[in-house]
């Protein structure tokens, strides 16, 4: 490090002084080195991270591709694969992500699917989180959504005890470790689910999960201890669907 110090002294004192200004710009230039350390191992890391995907990324694509039978295998599409390959590489780190694109990518030269591929699911795909992608693989057609709802005396106001449209289904535990009214919502958001807060599923059986959450358990009790206050507990009955828009999209990229 070259601190450039000139005082305007005499040449003698300058020449003596500039052993003590090397002497300084390299200790000064130690201390960066050693601040800056673990950012160039943190760096190294994900150099080498970055490549152990990048490769993981290209062994997904070459296996698909050599899953497609040779009738059906065609050339790819220039406006489908080259943004698809753009935008893959800021998404690589994210396995579920990555093998989205990977399955786009080859979707594009399998004839079989061509007319079902559309130019947004890039622009999809890169809107999705992994939850979202999550959700969207396991979810039924159709299925509830839900709310518990705490109605005031005059049943003129209610209060939310849980956040909206939550999905709950017994027979998919993995919905447990998802934010489903975060994700249903952005899936509604993309065209891909569709969120309904008039219709209901027909089977009552569907909503009676939704009973068993603490929230509701808590509702019942506020009521029988506050009649003066509230009036009921319910559970807000709505259900979701997934688009064909969706069917589309998870027949391409799920």
């Amino acid at each position: 490090m070259d601190l450039n110090i000139n005082l305007n002294l005499p040449e003698p004192a300058n020449k003596a002084l500039t052993p003590v200004a090397n002497a300084a710009g390299e200790t000064l230039s130690n201390i960066w080195n050693a601040f800056l350390a673990p950012v160039n191992l943190w760096a190294k890391k994900k150099i080498i991270k970055h490549e152990q995907d990048f490769l993981e990324f290209k062994q997904s694509v070459e296996k698909h591709y050599t899953d497609i039978p040779d009738e059906y295998k065609s050339e790819p599409t220039l406006s489908i694969i080259g943004p698809a390959l753009e935008a893959s590489k800021f998404y690589i780190e994210e396995e579920s992500i990555r093998e989205m694109f990977a399955r786009l990518i080859t979707a594009d030269m399998d004839s079989r699917k061509k007319t079902i591929i559309h130019r947004s699911f890039v622009e999809i795909i890169k809107q999705l989180s992994p939850h979202d992608a999550l959700l969207l693989s396991i979810l039924p057609k159709n299925g509830p959504l839900g709310e518990i709802r705490l109605h005031d005396k005059t049943d003129a106001t209610y209060s939310l005890l849980t956040k909206q449209d939550l999905i709950l289904i017994p027979t998919i535990p993995q919905l447990i470790d998802i934010d489903t009214s975060i994700a249903i919502n952005n899936l509604n958001r993309l065209g891909l689910a569709k969120i309904d807060h008039v219709m209901s599923i027909s089977n009552e059986s569907c909503y009676l999960p939704y009973e068993n959450l603490i929230e509701f358990k808590q509702g019942i009790s506020l009521v029988q201890n506050n009649p003066e206050q509230y009036s009921k507990v319910i559970v807000k009955k709505g259900m979701y669907s997934i688009t064909p828009f969706g069917d589309a999209f998870k027949s391409v990229c799920i």
